[in-house]
């Protein structure tokens, strides 16, 4: 069985401002290859993503939540 990876990643407060959000995240990065579950929490400002670390990084990840203007914490 391949290795996952879960991990929560915060964004800037008020980033993820409803539901649409949400999905979007949800959505898109989704599609990324190697990911395997995603949540996003308007609530919480924080994305949770479950990867395979051999298809993708946490970076990768990251860069995909930054280009869709939802801004990580650094």
């Amino acid at each position: 069985m391949a290795q996952t990876v879960t991990e929560e990643i915060r964004v800037q407060k008020g980033a993820i401002h409803c539901e649409g959000c949400e999905a979007t995240i949800e959505r898109f990065l989704a599609r990324l290859p190697g990911v395997q579950a995603v949540k996003a929490s308007e609530d919480a400002q924080v994305v949770q993503v479950t990867w395979d670390p051999d298809a993708i990084g946490a970076d990768e990840v990251r860069a995909e939540l930054d280009g869709l203007g939802y801004p990580v914490e650094r």
